[in-house]
């Protein structure tokens, strides 16, 4: 880092919208790793002429720069590059809403647009559509999560397939616009997904029309010898179209963290799914050891079908409950519940919610799990891409909880149908970052399912900054990659080391 590019930048931007406290700077790095970066400098720029500025001046001082849009990348570093010395680039507030067009329901956001603010902004102009919402809490950035190919839970939730015309400030200070669906020439959307090619200012994104009817699923099995059973299925329906959403298969330590928290007489002893079946059902409930949940979406005749074929398809297999917004506002005002039962109708709410593009921070709030204080909270996500084939995932399964059994940690996992024939399976490694024996549990936790996967082929969707140096490519792939950074970047200012490039 040259330092010499300090005042330069706070020439451009002004004194406000530079960081370069120590303790500032050390408050901003706090994240959910728990490792520690040397970074000279946060920037803030509020618009795209003043990014240019910035790539401009990081170009002739050879400063390398590392842009995040709200910094809610929990679990896979959240604010901190991925090496020492990068100046951040905190697109926070860059945080407009360009453009809606009604008509088609495409929307125009800077990447400092939150969850929280889209919705905001459909529900006040009372706009016939829904956007498209992922677990990770009201703050979390669209563009962010849309970059790193993150998914949600809507028929739009993936979303590296609903955005385009990206605006980007290249390494090497071009602006470059990447066209609206179908243009000339190739498709440039997906080279700014997962890279580190030019600074993203600005995307367009597919909203969902707010269709006539509306019903959320869950879908239970009871014993884990049905979960072969259930991933086949679930890929027969997502196939042939009956179910149009995202589906999200969980286990039931992972229904459990993320709707409470860690219940008494748990703190010393590791909790199996059988535990988090019996903590969570009741007289009138049983809760599934696997649960799938989705939406239907159409007009009431067609979601009245839908629902005939899923009950059709599903039996013998477990029991599928349906749920309409009338159904959740009832089932919430009911008041002789208990208080287990109200949790899950609570959890319910939020489940239904999500599948029409409703952010809550539900999940945010509960994964601190073993953790009093927040800030203690240590997580790593890990997530192998497999096929939807129940013995494929059943090996997944297999073979990822015998590693967190010998490491010591819970296993909680969702299987997320990412295409009909696709799945992920997100792992959650909670750890408490204060001790230093656990940290270094988890993070070997990681590297042993890592290595593990990697024998048999498969690879995660996403890596934390730690892991990124051992990124392994398809052959040819990581020199046609270099090429393309030295032609859009070619002093290596924009992230390096990100994913590999």
């Amino acid at each position: 880092m040259n330092h010499n590019a300090i005042q330069p930048f706070v020439n451009a931007l002004g004194t406000s919208n530079v960081i370069f406290d120590a303790k500032r700077l050390s408050e901003a790095l706090h994240n959910t790793l728990g490792v520690s970066r040397e970074v000279p400098a946060i920037l803030y720029p509020s618009s795209v002429s003043q990014v240019a500025e910035i790539v401009g001046i990081a170009n002739e001082h050879k400063t390398p720069l590392y842009p995040i849009s709200t910094g809610r990348n929990m679990g896979y570093g959240d604010k901190a590059p991925v090496q020492d010395g990068n100046v951040i680039v905190d697109l926070s507030r860059m945080n407009a809403i360009r453009d809606f067009d009604e008509a088609l329901g495409h929307i125009i956001l800077e990447p400092g647009v939150t969850q929280a603010a889209l919705h905001d902004f459909l529900v006040e102009n009372n706009v016939p559509f829904w956007m498209d919402a992922t677990g990770s809490g009201y703050d979390s950035s669209i563009v962010g999560n849309a970059l790193d190919g993150g998914f949600g839970h809507t028929p739009k939730g993936n979303k590296r397939e609903s955005i385009f015309d990206l605006e980007i400030v290249c390494g090497n200070g071009t602006i470059l616009k990447t066209g609206d669906l179908q243009g000339f020439g190739p498709d440039l959307r997906g080279l700014f997904v997962q890279s580190n090619f030019g600074i993203v200012t600005a995307l367009k994104t597919e909203l969902m029309p707010v269709p006539e009817r509306y019903e959320s699923f869950v879908f239970k099995v009871l014993e884990d010898r049905q979960l072969e059973a259930l991933i086949n299925v679930i890929r027969k329906l997502r196939q042939n179209q009956t179910l149009t959403s995202l589906v999200h298969v969980a286990n039931a330590t992972r229904s459990l963290i993320t709707t409470r928290e860690l219940p008494k007489g748990y703190q010393e002893r590791l909790l199996t799914c059988e535990d988090a079946v019996k903590i969570m059902s009741s007289p009138i409930v049983k809760v599934g050891y696997w649960t799938a949940i989705g939406g239907l979406y159409g007009s009431a005749r067609e979601v009245q079908a839908k629902k005939a074929v899923l009950k059709e398809a599903v039996k013998g297999i477990g029991k599928v409950a349906f749920f309409s917004d009338g159904k959740i506002r009832k089932l919430s005002r009911l008041k002789i519940l208990g208080r287990g039962m109200a949790r899950s109708i609570e959890s319910l709410a939020y489940i239904h919610g999500l599948g029409k593009g409703v952010p809550n921070d539900m999940q945010v709030k509960n994964i601190k799990w073993r953790v009093e204080n927040p800030d203690d909270m240590g997580l790593l996500f890990f997530a192998p891409n497999v096929t939807a084939e129940g013995k494929t995932v059943r090996d997944m399964v297999s073979t990822a909880e015998g590693l967190f059994r010998k490491h010591g940690f819970e296993f909680a996992i969702t299987i997320t149908y990412i295409r009909p024939e696709q799945v992920a399976g997100l792992m959650n490694i909670g750890f408490d970052k204060r001790n230093q024996t656990e940290k270094t549990r988890a993070f070997g936790l990681y590297q042993d399912l890592k290595e593990a996967f990697a024998r048999k082929d498969i690879y995660p969707y996403r890596h934390h900054i730690e892991a990124m140096s051992g990124i392994r490519y398809e052959p040819g792939k990581r020199d046609v990659l270099a090429a393309l950074k030295k032609a859009f970047d070619p002093n290596n200012i924009i992230a390096p080391g990100r994913y590999g490039v």
